[in-house]
């Protein structure tokens, strides 16, 4: 990744340079977040019981019902995946998507 865009060496009275240097700034910054936000929404998908297709059912291993209460309980979305993980389709996608534009992101492309 780059670094800080340079400052341009002469301004104009009506300061334009600045705002243009400001906006490639800007710019980066939001490359920079989206980077970030993929790698991070990539591991969630790929390590979190959240993603399951079992999440929050009766299937999941980890989910126990209680006869007494009525109530299940079980992980929280920020769990990590046990050994029967089975990724949603919708997930799956979702991961597919998100791991292309990261690709795309770190080539320095636009997606």
């Amino acid at each position: 990744m780059s670094t800080i865009p340079q400052l341009p060496s002469e301004i104009s009275p009506d300061g334009r340079e600045i705002w243009d240097w400001a906006a490639r700034l800007s710019a980066q910054a939001h490359r920079a977040d989206e980077i970030r936000r993929l790698s991070k929404q990539i591991q969630n998908a790929e390590t979190q019981c959240g993603s399951c297709a079992y999440w929050m059912t009766r299937q999941c291993p980890r989910e126990q019902h209680s006869n007494k209460t009525g109530r299940s309980t079980g992980p929280s979305s920020q769990s990590l995946k046990c050994a029967e993980f089975v990724m949603t389709a919708y997930q799956a996608k979702e991961l597919e998507a998100a791991k292309s534009k990261l690709s795309k992101l770190n080539a320095g492309e636009t997606p």
